[in-house]
């Protein structure tokens, strides 16, 4: 009701068609009667919209919003973009009878016609290598004689993940705000984004996930409203559930870290970085230019650039600007990767700084240990002829 004022579910089962309305404004005008539910008698229903379809089927169920008002947001204008923000909930909130996980009766579910696809929050069923995993084992656990599952999991590094794959996770861009536990009463979406106090959200833990699975028997433990969009877990879980907050967020960490300064070509050589990261203590203590590299040595013995233009870039990185942006997790353009053919008229340019023969191809496999050459060294050294050949 908090989407219309005339809501009408219409059920099929065994040739026998039923269906029933809350409709706000008769309920105003029969203020004397405690909620008075409508019954549609056979003349009603055949009016019905789309009640076509529902006759064709053996069985199924069909849910009818009338003078919608999306709880008195809607306008002329807005009335798709809330229709899709209804589309996406419910693609989230019902994702695993959607993808008819083991144990549920695969659903479908249409609106206006059109068949939703599920999300996945934890992008178990993404095809591919990069999918979340499951960093801790499933484990039952006992609660005022009922059965709760929990599973931990850790999505991909957000730089591996692609526009297709953060559509799929069904959340939202910015992985920050939808880390933490995600409650299930009945395989059915309750709540997401939240640790209860038993982990601060953070940038190095938002790839961290925790499935908690109830059973509707533990709605007045857990807190369930009476619209199902809130839980809360009983202090006496509380302290067992740290044991899993602490497992998944470690991973996540070390994900990022490893994702952010562990990168490995894939023969296993380290690469050799235009920027030189310096540490102290286990922190980033500063981000220099890498003088050792090659181009950079190049560029520097030529005199065609100086110190003091390295210093002063060093000097006025825009980090606040880098940060800030990169908080909703969407990519600078700078993060888009460089064409084949823009890399390989980068390397002809630098090795025509040097005579052909020996001294040029020893320079090519160099500037193939180096960014932003050596990830796409498999490819590059396929047109090693041409680069070594090349004039400028």
């Amino acid at each position: 009701m908090s989407q219309c004022t005339t809501m009408t579910v219409v059920s099929k089962k065994a040739d026998t068609i039923v269906a029933k309305r809350w409709d706000l404004e008769y309920i105003r005008a029969n203020a004397n009667e405690v909620w008075p539910l409508l019954e549609l008698d056979e003349e009603d229903i055949v009016k019905l919209p789309l009640i076509k379809d529902l006759e064709s089927l053996t069985s199924g169920t069909l849910v009818i919003w009338q003078n919608v008002d999306f709880g008195g947001s809607y306008n002329q204008t807005s009335s798709s973009d809330e229709l899709h923000k209804a589309m996406e909930h419910l693609s989230l909130v019902f994702h695993r009878y959607l993808h008819g996980e083991e144990g549920l009766k695969k659903l479908c579910i249409r609106v206006n016609g059109r068949a939703l696809t599920p999300k996945d929050p934890f992008l178990q069923y993404t095809e591919g290598e990069k999918h979340g995993y499951q960093c801790k084992p499933t484990q039952p656990y006992g609660y005022s004689n009922r059965k709760i599952l929990l599973q931990a999991f850790v999505l991909p590094n957000d730089k591996e993940l692609t526009d297709e794959m953060r559509k799929q996770l069904g959340v939202d861009t910015a992985l920050r705000r939808t880390q933490g536990f995600y409650i299930y009463r009945n395989k059915r979406l309750i709540t997401y984004g939240d640790w209860y106090g038993l982990h601060r959200q953070g940038e190095f833990f938002k790839l961290a996930r925790v499935k908690v699975d109830i059973p509707n028997s533990l709605d007045f433990e857990w807190a369930l409203d009476v619209k199902k969009s809130v839980a809360i877990p009983p202090k006496t879980i509380i302290k067992h559930l740290r044991a899993f907050v602490d497992a998944v967020v470690k991973e996540s960490v070390n994900s990022i870290h490893t994702g952010i300064f562990g990168r490995k070509t894939k023969t296993k050589k380290d690469i050799i970085q235009p920027w030189d990261i310096r540490y102290s203590d286990d922190r980033v203590k500063s981000i220099e230019v890498n003088r050792a590299h090659p181009a950079v040595r190049v560029a520097l013995d030529s005199g065609a650039i100086t110190e003091n233009l390295l210093v002063m870039l060093e000097r006025t990185l825009p980090i606040d600007f880098i940060y800030y942006s990169r908080c909703d997790n969407r990519k600078l353009d700078n993060e888009n990767p460089i064409s084949e053919e823009d890399l390989v008229e980068m390397l002809k340019h630098y090795i025509c700084s040097v005579p052909k023969g020996l001294q040029r191809k020893e320079l090519f496999h160099q500037y193939l240990t180096c960014e932003p050459f050596a990830m796409s060294a498999d490819v590059l050294i396929k047109r090693e002829e041409e680069v070594l050949n090349a004039t400028v």
